[in-house]
């Protein structure tokens, strides 16, 4: 165990990170983060911590938050507690591997090193004894108020949530030697030296959670409640085949039971979990990764860097960090000064100085505001067109104040399908591909032209012309076809992908021989016009590509745990390069026209940008443990791991634990994005997936139903 101080030198590996990383947030704030963590004292000073080394402080019970220095700049957050009786002065943090106390209300902090990697849980305990909970066969414990922590190994693997009640904590254990397996309620009253065993379940269970000593209801992974009224003992089922996905319970009293179910539903019973009713979806951000319930105020942590309060006990909630949080799949500069960036929600952004501030508006020429953006163009004369799915467009002749409808009536009347994709050519043509049809205006608009093509029947997500005469299009169901006259006759090529149920998300054209197709999570190239493909095996996924005047392409992504990276490279998008890493997930990115700035825009409002001269492979060394993708999760015997985004160039180690910590399996991989594993011989219960590459570390727990 290593204890060091972290002070004034916090703000060096700030400033130290940021440098490295050369990146720029500018939109929704000047972070990015998926919050993990939450808690408010009664006195209205609290901290919500996440990811991307995030760290939020309220004075005022949560109505407004700001940001502060956290103790590491690179890891992620995942839990935190307020000491009892402090008003938040003493609060302690958890990383993978590190523990963080401030007793000054978080301006300063220790560090301690420990060796664990999936904290839940603090729970605080008289005496000035502080336990962390944490998903494995030991937990830690604290009796100087979170200064010095010993080990205390447990009789088997925590396989459930952890749980308090005054001094009282609560999980589960597998019983031994019994087949299909069993899982004993345990509880200890002494800070885990000793269990009981209150009751023992025929299948696995994920949650008991207790209102008092007496009454508590339990959550079993086939999608059934349990209620006891012996202080769990003895178990009656309440309700069975809940339409619950992923949720969090929290006891409410007499009886009632709040729900949060994935990503941000609100579900609640009213007699012990026997019947439910779902309140429907508190807020459109994200996902809720973290409540805190203190009476009737109810605090949440989540993604998109957002943290919500309610007043009403979680019947309705507000934003308290608001901003503009559409997620933005576009972004396109006219000049040096003058951008747009287009999203969901009807928005649009327009900046007039670089990108310093940016103004969002929802065009007028439509009443719905709820429209998705799909794809926009600023033509040479300054004019914008942007599209959103419907079957007209939006245009704008000065510079993004107004907005009018692209098309009459008429014209809307000739569109067979929605508005989607479309370039613009060198010679000033403006065409449109749809399912089984062109639409094309040489004339800047005034009058369009509409031919039909039969041989286009699939949606269509990508239009890409080289040049006046020569055209690619790509979409659903790996197809590609390639046009020689602008458009006017079309030519299927070979799909890029090796399974026909694979979509294009983006298309790059370096000439008419040289062509790179991404599918979000891997890509090919073809150097013979699309004849025949290559998949790149290290591709870091992929949603839209530039090319800078070096030959440098540029490309923005979708990294795991809803995050978001960014990436060039030097060959043509055979070997890739990491420029930056940010906590919401990449849609879309362009170059700026003297190439200075590589604009990255996403989820949640993600407006960021990275010098160009700058970025070279510079995202930090440290290893930031993030979510595993696994999927099914539960699962019956195979388990398909996403480690789309991850540097797979070099061996990856891969290992299964159960909760005693015996190490199941291990395998080494190198160069494949997607493994299958197969966990059928395993026994049902939880198990710990630790997947670590060159640079990064990924981990998860898995059910084995």
């Amino acid at each position: 165990m290593r204890t060091f101080i972290l002070l004034t030198t916090l703000a060096l590996c700030w400033a130290g990170f940021a440098s490295a990383q050369s990146l720029e947030i500018q939109a929704p704030f000047d972070f990015t983060s998926q919050f993990q963590a939450i808690e408010v004292a009664p006195n209205g000073v609290g901290f919500a911590a996440g990811t991307c080394g995030s760290l939020l402080k309220t004075t005022d019970d949560g109505e407004s938050w700001a940001p502060i220095q956290a103790p590491m700049a690179d890891l992620e957050y995942e839990i935190l507690g307020c000491q009892p009786g402090t008003n938040c002065q003493t609060v302690l943090m958890a990383a993978p591997g590190f523990i963080f106390r401030s007793t000054n209300g978080g301006d300063s902090w220790t560090s301690i090193e420990l060796d664990f990697f999936s904290p839940e849980r603090f729970a605080f305990m008289d005496g000035g004894t502080v336990l962390l909970l944490n998903s494995f066969s030991d937990i830690w414990r604290s009796t100087d108020n979170g200064q010095n922590w010993s080990q205390v190994i447990l009789p088997a693997g925590s396989s459930a949530r952890w749980f308090q009640l005054d001094q009282a904590i609560y999980t589960s254990f597998r019983v031994e030697d019994t087949s299909p397996a069993e899982y004993a309620l345990v509880r200890s009253t002494d800070q885990g030296d000793s269990w009981d065993t209150l009751y023992t379940h025929p299948s696995f269970f994920s949650y008991a959670v207790f209102q008092d000593s007496q009454n508590g209801m339990l959550y079993a992974t086939d999608r059934s409640t349990f209620f006891t009224t012996d202080g769990g003992t003895s178990w009656t089922l309440g309700a069975e085949n809940l339409t619950f996905n992923q949720p969090t319970f929290y006891p409410i009293g007499n009886d009632v039971y709040h729900a949060h179910v994935f990503p941000n539903r609100l579900s609640i019973t009213t007699d012990a979990g026997q019947t439910w009713i779902d309140e429907g979806q508190y807020s459109s951000f994200g996902r809720a990764n973290n409540v805190q319930y203190r009476g009737t105020d109810v605090f949440i942590a989540g993604d998109e860097s957002a943290v919500l309060k309610s007043t009403d006990l979680a019947m309705s909630f507000e934003v308290k960090n608001e901003a503009v949080r559409a997620d933005f799949t576009e972004v396109v500069f006219f000049d040096e000064n003058v951008g747009y960036v287009l999203g969901n929600q009807s928005t649009i952004g327009r900046t007039t100085d670089g990108g310093e501030n940016w103004i969002f508006a929802q065009p007028d020429n439509f009443t719905s505001t709820f429209l998705t953006g799909r794809h926009m163009e600023v033509l040479d004369n300054g004019d914008i067109i942007a599209t959103w799915g419907s079957a007209n467009a939006s245009l704008s002749t000065d510079g993004g104040n107004s907005w009018q409808n692209l098309l009459t009536d008429d014209e809307v009347d000739q569109v067979e399908s929605g508005l989607e994709f479309f370039d613009v050519l060198d010679n000033g043509r403006i065409i449109f591909v749809m399912n089984e049809q062109v639409m094309y205006s040489d004339n800047g608009g005034q009058t369009w032209n509409f031919e039909s093509f039969d041989e286009l029947p699939f949606p269509i997500r990508v239009v890409e012309f080289l040049d006046n005469d020569i055209g690619f299009v790509a979409g659903n169901d790996n197809k590609l076809y390639k046009t020689s006259n602008g458009g006017l006759s079309w030519q299927e090529l070979t799909g890029p992908y090796a399974s026909d149920n694979s979509d294009t998300r983006a298309f790059f054209a370096f000439d008419e021989m040289n062509l790179l197709a991404s599918r979000g999570t891997g890509a090919s190239f073809s150097s013979d016009g699309g004849q025949t493909w290559n998949d790149i095996s290290d591709f870091p996924t992929g949603y839209g590509f530039s090319l800078d005047a070096n030959g440098r392409l540029w490309s923005t992504g979708f990294a795991s745990g809803n995050n978001g990276s960014l990436h060039w490279s030097d060959d043509m998008g055979q070997t890739w390069n990491d420029a930056a890493y940010v906590c919401h997930a990449g849609r879309g990115g362009s170059l700026t026209p003297n190439e200075e700035f590589f604009y990255m825009v996403g989820d949640g409002g993600l407006i960021a940008r990275v010098d160009t001269d700058l970025a070279v492979g510079t995202r930090s060394p440290r290893l930031r443990a993030s979510r595993l993708n696994a999927s099914p999760n539960p699962t019956s015997g195979f388990l398909t791991l996403d480690l789309s985004g991850q540097d797979l160039s070099e061996l990856a180690d891969i290992q299964v634990f159960d909760l005693n910590g015996r190490l199941l399996m291990q395998r080494n991989i190198q160069n494949q994005p997607q493994i299958d594993l197969d966990l059928s011989a395993f026994a049902q219960g939880i198990y710990l997936v630790r997947v670590q590459g060159n640079g990064w570390l990924q981990t998860g727990r898995v059910i084995r139903n």
